[in-house]
């Protein structure tokens, strides 16, 4: 199994996933500069398979990465960027989670 080489941090926050011509929104619960992992109940995916997500918010500005699903367990699924973010955007995704409420399954009503 491969090892991760950089930090996650919570980062939940709503993502478009952007696959084979469709949209679908999923939630981001943690992210690093190579990838993150959205819980996606939706999983038709395919590991390998290339996707872009779309993360939303006025945090994000609405920034789209590629990147490839790298793994699939139960309705969780990691993707791997094919570019990795820049480190400010991770730090800033968490903190903004965390001002929000949604870290660690505080979801606001």
């Amino acid at each position: 199994m491969e090892r991760r080489h950089f930090k996650r941090h919570d980062a939940r926050a709503y993502v478009d996933v952007l696959v084979r011509g469709g949209k679908v929104r999923a939630e981001m619960d943690n992210l690093s500069v190579s990838g993150c992992r959205v819980d996606y109940s939706q999983c038709w995916l395919a590991r390998g398979e290339p996707v872009t997500l779309r993360m939303i918010g006025e945090e994000s500005g609405n920034i789209e990465v590629n990147g490839k699903v790298a793994w699939i367990v139960r309705e969780r699924v990691g993707v791997r960027f094919a570019q990795p973010l820049s480190p400010a955007l991770v730090l800033d995704a968490g903190k903004a989670s965390t001002a929000r409420g949604l870290r660690r399954g505080r979801r606001r009503a």
